[in-house]
């Protein structure tokens, strides 16, 4: 599956509306399946945002989000909780420093898995 990102915006606003804040403007992004990407950038660029939108935790204000050919949009929210919790493609870990999960190799979480930190989880894939 394709994750696919076309002219994504995402916008916040102060409580009363008077100030606006645009985080993402006219990101567009292709992820296959099996791609590894890092995303970087200074704090308050917009890293989070846009992984909370590529992990449907969040909605763009503008744009496209597609998986495969689903455009997430279109989805109610028990068929966007499946996407995301079984088919979405992204595993995240934010600092590997404060990372201490019960994961295993491909990022499930299970009750058989040891306790890794990602550097150590990561040098297991040779």
């Amino acid at each position: 599956m394709i994750t696919e990102l076309n002219n994504i915006t995402k916008t916040y606003h102060n409580s009363d509306s008077t100030v606006k804040q645009d985080v993402l403007t006219g990101i567009n992004l292709k992820l296959s399946e099996g791609q590894a990407i890092s995303i970087v950038g200074p704090s308050g660029c917009g890293k989070s945002t846009l992984l909370n939108i590529i992990g449907t935790i969040d909605v763009p204000t503008s744009g496209l989000v597609k998986f495969g050919d689903m455009d997430l949009a279109s989805l109610n929210s028990n068929e966007l909780a499946t996407i995301c919790e079984y088919n979405l493609p992204i595993k995240i870990f934010r600092k590997k420093s404060n990372i201490l999960s019960k994961t295993d190799l491909t990022g499930a979480i299970t009750p058989s898995a040891t306790f890794f930190r990602p550097e150590n989880l990561f040098s297991k894939l040779d």
